[in-house]
């Protein structure tokens, strides 16, 4: 029963909070509280599975995935505090990302009628991506920054890097096709926020995810020029032709209508002219 289900969900991810607490030390306990304490409304408020509606099935999930990023935030927070230990980063990681799987997996297996995104919503959904985008980014920006832990690791830093692109270039809609006859120049000065959205970008996650896709695929690319390592790179990944995908929009937002916002794409053109050097 789909409701049986999701109440064990919600009872499992409150006693690992409950756990997790006791064991913190002097580390904020905010985001585990958060996280337990929805799941305690969660299953008090709705004490009995044998009665739930689509919509209670639902908004609990939705709870549900609120309560699972809230708790996997606090890791993320230590994972970057401590820099992504060596010892022990890849697998912290792979554990966060389980828990966005069973996201995915719960909301498939107790609506299985229904696209897990129009079941989560857009917002929360998007959150989940580019949370897996985000994470990958500052792992492999940490290990980048000390080249002796990248010869370490050598392909798996590659294949984290192009997980991370793949994960962020989806959540970055694709701006919409101009209107047939029209040339850019004859349409109307629009408001700055519609020409953002003309852009494809809706929001400063889509901005910055821009920015950490160009710089992923510039890492990349790196790695194809110098060929320090034999590593095996995906056949069907153009990082150039991807990497300019990303920041060239960037760039043209960045200096044209959130000149005075206090964006920067000194970076980003710096690796555009990279690729058109290599």
């Amino acid at each position: 029963m789909a409701g049986t289900i999701i109440r064990e969900h919600l009872r499992v991810l409150q006693d690992t909070c409950v756990h997790e607490l006791k064991s913190i030390g002097d580390l904020d306990p905010l985001l585990l509280t958060k996280s337990k304490r929805r799941c305690e409304v969660c299953l008090a408020g709705y004490p009995d599975p044998n009665v739930y509606t689509p919509q209670t099935l639902t908004k609990l999930i939705q709870e549900y995935t609120q309560a699972v990023l809230d708790y996997t935030y606090h890791e993320e927070c230590q994972l970057v505090n401590e820099e992504f230990p060596e010892i022990n980063a890849k697998e912290r990681i792979h554990k966060i990302f389980c828990h966005f799987d069973q996201v995915m997996e719960l909301s498939k297996k107790c609506i299985p009628e229904k696209e897990v995104a129009d079941v989560l919503g857009s917002e929360m959904n998007q959150c989940l991506v580019w949370r897996r985008g985000a994470l990958l980014y500052m792992y492999c920006k940490t290990i980048k920054e000390d080249p002796q832990r990248a010869d370490r690791i050598g392909a798996t830093f590659i294949q984290f890097v192009h997980e991370g692109i793949v994960e962020l270039k989806s959540i970055l809609p694709s701006p919409p096709s101009p209107l047939p006859g029209r040339d850019k120049e004859e349409m109307p000065v629009k408001d700055p926020t519609l020409q953002l959205v003309d852009m494809g970008i809706l929001n400063d996650t889509h901005l910055l995810g821009m920015m950490y896709g160009g710089e992923m695929c510039y890492w990349y690319y790196q790695e194809q020029v110098n060929k320090t390592q034999s590593i095996e790179f995906e056949k069907d990944f153009d990082a150039k032709k991807t990497g300019k995908e990303f920041l060239l929009p960037y760039i043209e937002a960045v200096d044209g209508v959130l000149s005075a916002h206090g964006w920067n794409s000194q970076t980003a053109k710096q690796i555009i002219k990279y690729f058109s050097e290599h």
